[in-house]
């Protein structure tokens, strides 16, 4: 059996970068790998799609009016798809508790913009306490994620019709219901972040993915039993407040929004122009424009 390289995904994923640098809508800061490759060690399958998500920097104009700069999702010729995300969308894409949102933080695979290593590493220095912000939140989103392979395991779906027509279910999506149950419990022991995300052996995932290791009734049965313990863990964990939650929110939102006085090349450090970049970033999200943004614009940049 052959198998994609380390080195290969590497080559896959610059030649992502390299093919959003000629279409973006703003500077890229970083593009990091989505998919099977963060969650295995080492046998990743030959044949593959290696898959991408974006984040751009907008310019001052983008910031103070407000303007999301995301772009739809780019399929490749070969069928690889590059998600193409605003960093104000993609901050608060890991403010939001989930297993795939947070995948970005702890992937081995990602090239980012030189010039903006430092808060990249800032990030990346403060990733654990970003998973832990509102566990019970995350327990529960990855309970919904492995009630919805469920529902869909007999589907045809998403790709999965020679499966549904061979085997009957999607191995794909029983492998999901295992791994996203193992993630819970190792996420529920505390371990570090990206130890749950490779919490299923990648020798199981292989045999389930690659073989007919469980007939239909067997996986059925094991689904089935599988997702309902995935959801009483869920349901029964009493929630722990957090004590850094909001100090580790502000932290994030201070790194993003010095990232982005950088990348609209913002040569004034005064508290003012700090505060109105962390309004506009408000109004953004709340998706709000009031006049005073366009009347800033033109005080503080014109």
């Amino acid at each position: 059996m052959n198998y994609m390289t380390k080195e290969s995904i590497m080559n896959r994923l610059q030649e992502h970068y390299e093919y959003v640098e000629n279409k973006a809508n703003g500077e890229v800061f970083a593009v990091f790998l989505q998919g099977s490759q963060n969650y295995i060690d080492d046998k990743f399958f030959e044949n593959s799609d290696v898959d991408s998500r974006a984040i751009f920097l907008p310019n001052i104009k983008d910031i103070c009016l407000g303007n999301d700069i995301s772009q739809p999702e780019l399929i490749l010729n070969n069928g690889e798809h590059i998600d193409r995300f605003d960093i104000r969308k993609f901050l608060q894409l890991i403010k939001t508790p989930g297993i795939n949102n947070y995948e970005s933080l702890f992937t081995e695979y990602y090239i980012v913009n030189p010039k903006y290593e430092e808060f990249h590493n800032r990030i990346r220095e403060i990733r654990e306490n970003i998973v832990r912000i509102n566990e019970k939140k995350f327990l529960m989103a990855t309970m919904g994620v492995s009630k919805r392979d469920l529902n869909s395991l007999t589907k045809r779906s998403g790709g999965e019709d020679y499966d549904i027509e061979t085997f009957g279910y999607s191995r794909k999506r029983l492998a999901n219901i295992i791994r996203f149950n193992l993630t819970i419990k190792a996420y529920l022991e505390n371990k570090p972040f990206s130890e749950c995300l490779k919490a299923m052996d990648q020798d199981l995932i292989h045999k389930i993915r690659r073989t007919e290791y469980y007939t239909l009734e067997e996986a059925l049965e094991l689904t089935e039993s599988t997702d309902k313990e995935s959801r009483d863990l869920a349901h029964n964990f009493k929630p722990r407040e957090s004590e850094n939650a909001k100090k580790i929110l502000d932290e994030l939102d201070d790194i993003i929004v010095e990232l982005m006085t950088k990348g609209a090349n913002v040569k004034d450090t005064h508290w003012w122009v700090s505060f109105f970049l962390y309004k506009t970033f408000w109004y953004f999200n709340m998706k709000t424009h009031p006049p005073i943004v366009f009347t800033l614009y033109g005080w503080v940049f014109m």
